[in-house]
């Protein structure tokens, strides 16, 4: 699904899961963040970032990361992260974005709780 080279993109349920690999830098994460433009485009504004393949995060990574949830944010969707690795998390939380972002120990984690926040959308609306 994905022509970005290492970058595999799927769909699981309503949410798009990005899972890149090896070490990102800011060109990556502008396609990443490129990857989500697109798809908020065909209405899907639920993200995962799966870092489970992810050795390192360069620090103007996460700005462009931040960058791309806050226009996901604008346009009522949201983006978690899922299966960082110790080093990973903590460069994210080095920078204070773990208190921007939700994060999941497991991929299956941050999928439930798109479905839970869901489920309370719905029940709000009835």
């Amino acid at each position: 699904m994905s022509a970005y080279t290492g970058i595999k993109i799927s769909r699981i349920q309503a949410t798009i899961v990005i899972a890149p690999s090896g070490d990102i830098d800011f060109l990556d994460m502008t396609k990443i963040k490129k990857i989500m433009c697109e798809e908020m485009l065909r209405d899907q504004p639920h993200f995962i970032l799966c870092l489970k393949k992810v050795e390192f995060v360069n620090y103007l990574a996460i700005g462009v990361l931040a960058a791309g949830l806050k226009v996901v944010r604008n346009c009522d969707g949201d983006v978690k992260l899922a299966e960082m690795s110790g080093p990973v998390r903590q460069i994210f939380c080095l920078v204070g974005m773990d208190a921007l972002f939700e994060i999941y120990a497991t991929l299956e984690e941050a999928i439930e709780a798109f479905d839970e926040e869901w489920e309370v959308e719905i029940g709000a609306q009835q």
